[in-house]
């Protein structure tokens, strides 16, 4: 697995703008974005977003490879941010680059086709936008959605031996049996909407039988103490994602819905959210499984 590292600064500048370098090839402005160790050269698209190339020397090998970086999205806006994408692995650089945009034709197609039924316009509201954004992921407005599947990706949070939730670690698993057993309401619907449910072992402290193990350790290590995991299980578990998108779609999957269980997990995401977009933990940080205000406030803490 080739490994290399990327960083992208959104801005050139505290105004934020990009100043062109000149015109690329399919009417693509080509600027330069810098970055640690030397320049990055990214073009932009008509879609909005940066197509960049960086070169990374290690080894004495040069590694070149792409990666889509959308400048247009709220975390672009904050000058002071710093992309890290870093050690991204062919598989996942190659996954990323076969991303192709939504297609806009089909997507017009699906709105003309509910526009044309006997009802009012925009009278199924989120329906018909739901359809009609499949519609331009999928390229036709002959959407197919025929076979359905959830697929839950169950992992630990070490944090939790701070006291940051009301329950301990053992719910995951108990969760996890219950996703089998048609014991929690996501299972519930997804029986009465005839869904596959796929819950996936990545991370639990325990196994639990009947699903499937692809954890690279037992749990996630104490973010208030440490990393929560090394880079490479970090790259490891993205790749078992890929993986089961994959499986999923040549068993016939035509929607891959997908969710997560594991207590903590709120903790680990508002720390996550805060760094990247650069705000407090209070700001985003919530009582999670039922928080008394003292609870919360120690969550805070130890997010911080």
């Amino acid at each position: 697995m080739t490994l290399a590292s990327l960083f992208v600064y959104p801005s050139s500048g505290p105004s934020g703008h990009l100043p062109p370098e000149g015109e690329g090839k399919d009417n693509r402005q080509t600027h330069w974005l810098p970055s640690f160790g030397g320049k990055l050269s990214a073009q932009l698209t008509d879609e909005g977003r940066y197509l960049a190339f960086a070169p990374y020397l290690r080894s004495k090998k040069i590694t070149l490879f792409s990666y889509i970086v959308n400048l247009q999205s709220p975390l672009a806006t904050k000058p002071h941010l710093w992309y890290y994408i870093g050690m991204i692995s062919n598989t996942i650089s190659q996954t990323i680059s076969n991303i192709t945009p939504a297609s806009r034709s089909a997507a017009q197609a699906a709105a003309e086709r509910w526009n044309s039924l006997a009802k009012p316009v925009g009278s199924l509201g989120l329906g018909e936008e739901a359809i009609t954004q499949i519609a331009a992921i999928q390229g036709t407005p002959k959407v197919d959605i025929s076979r359905r599947t959830l697929v839950i990706f169950c992992a630990d949070n070490g944090v939790v031996s701070e006291g940051v939730s009301t329950v301990g670690s053992d719910v995951t698993a108990y969760m996890a049996e219950k996703f089998l057993s048609c014991g929690s309401a996501v299972a519930v619907m997804c029986k009465h909407t005839d869904t596959d449910i796929c819950p996936v072992d990545v991370g639990m402290a325990c196994d639990v039988a009947g699903i499937e193990p692809k954890k690279t350790s037992y749990g996630s290590k104490n973010i208030a103490r440490e990393p929560a995991m090394s880079r490479n299980d970090a790259i490891k578990t993205i790749e078992t994602g890929i993986g089961l998108a994959q499986e999923k779609a040549c068993e016939g999957t035509r929607l891959l819905l997908t969710g997560e269980m594991g207590i903590g997990n709120t903790t680990t995401s508002a720390a996550a959210a805060s760094v990247l977009m650069g705000m407090d933990p209070a700001q985003l940080t919530g009582p999670g499984t039922g928080l008394d205000p003292t609870g919360l406030e120690k969550k805070i803490d130890v997010i911080r």
